[in-house]
């Protein structure tokens, strides 16, 4: 399978799918991911949860990459919403 293959493959699977899929790859095949020229195409959530599952020095050697920076950059941020009682006002 080449290497654009591999990213649309993963990028079709559900967060949890690419998790159990992960979780089982090989120390071979996870540089091999990593490694892969495609990466920066990967669907921002599943990039996400691969990028923070990283260690600290694979996750330096990627963001050398302008593309992958920039995707990191510009990746969706989950965040709370807070939610007020209608009895509360915001201030």
């Amino acid at each position: 399978m080449n290497d654009q293959n591999t990213i649309i493959e993963l990028s079709k699977m559900s967060l949890g799918e690419f998790i159990k899929k992960l979780n089982s790859m090989t120390e071979e095949e996870q540089k091999e991911l990593l490694n892969n020229p495609y990466l920066d195409e990967l669907n921002p959530v599943i990039f996400s949860s691969f990028f923070l599952q990283l260690p600290p020095e694979e996750a330096k050697q990627i963001l050398n990459n302008p593309k992958i920076y920039h995707k990191v950059l510009t990746s969706p941020k989950k965040q709370k919403e807070k939610k007020y009682s209608k009895y509360c006002r915001r201030e």
